[in-house]
């Protein structure tokens, strides 16, 4: 396991990807989560897998896929008690057809450079 940072949020938090398995595996698996600020849910999903991946008997798994998860988009919007934008209002879970404006959206742009 691996947590690096990929980029910064509006308000200069970092944005974290975890790595669970073999970065050079030919399978791999990418999650999301907290786009929408008060999506709580998908926190306790992603802290669930982060559990379950890290148990002894998913080596085998784990041997075959690397999962890499950003567990918070939209860290500024869950600080501000915020329900679905960022901090310049950007809906982090639109506009995927076009790529992102690093000054309204740098949580989108740092992903985006991470996954190219």
């Amino acid at each position: 396991m691996e947590v690096s940072q990929v980029g910064k949020t509006v308000a200069g938090r970092a944005l974290e990807i975890i790595r669970i398995g073999d970065p050079l595996s030919t399978n791999h698996v990418f999650l999301r989560a907290r786009a929408h600020p008060w999506e709580a849910g998908s926190n306790w999903v992603v802290e669930g897998v982060v559990r379950r991946l890290l148990r002894d008997d998913s080596k085998e798994l784990l041997d075959r896929y690397c999962v890499w998860i950003l567990p918070m988009a939209n860290k500024d919007g869950v600080a501000m008690g915020r329900t679905r934008f960022n901090l310049r209002g950007k809906d982090l879970n639109r506009n995927w057809d076009k790529p992102a404006d690093p000054q309204l959206s740098p949580e989108n742009h740092a992903l985006e450079k991470w996954l190219e």
